[in-house]
């Protein structure tokens, strides 16, 4: 419980500072924050794990540019039992947020990306050009997006993502 009371209060107080490799509410000094990812996502489409880095800079008072790092699970935890055969990836992206000021919805903004599959798949290359807009709620705790991981075909490669941000944050402050 006063764990949990840590991570909520740091939460509401905290301000991203000029640069971070890791933007957490977890102390600098506790190591293990460079090591976990900064968020975790399930695309709600595919069943995708994402597992996301994302060092960023503070550009002014209410603009943020990261560098997303992903590597993504394609089965996810509950796999698709069709007959298609999909690939782990791994992504890297420009993130670009514009600060709100608010507490329920807290940024919006838009993050094109390279994406390139573990192997060769099939039905076309393994490298693709994508992006997504996003939506950040609660302080910037859950992150909601929408995109496609190949311009060229969107019909098959688009998603709808659910993330958990500050994963080092609530792991520091829920083990004290």
């Amino acid at each position: 419980v006063l764990g949990g009371a840590s991570f909520v209060l740091r939460s509401s107080t905290y301000k991203y500072p000029d640069y971070d490799f890791t933007p957490s509410t977890a102390p600098k000094e506790w190591q293990w924050r460079y090591f976990i990812p900064y968020e975790i996502a399930i695309d709600l489409v595919g069943g995708d794990l994402q597992f996301v880095w994302q060092p960023t800079w503070m550009l002014s008072k209410d603009k943020l540019l990261g560098v997303r790092g992903t590597v993504a699970l394609a089965e996810g935890l509950v796999g698709e039992s069709s007959h298609e055969i999909r690939d782990n990836y791994f992504s890297f992206g420009l993130s670009y947020s514009q600060l709100t000021g608010k507490q329920v919805f807290s940024s919006y903004g838009i993050t094109p990306g390279y994406y390139r599959a573990f192997r060769s798949q099939e039905s076309g290359g393994v490298d693709s050009f994508g992006g997504e807009v996003h939506i950040r709620v609660l302080q910037d705790k859950l992150r909601l997006a929408l995109g496609a991981r190949d311009f060229d075909n969107t019909g098959d490669s688009w998603y709808l993502l659910f993330g958990v941000t500050d994963i080092p944050g609530i792991v520091y402050w829920f083990s004290r």
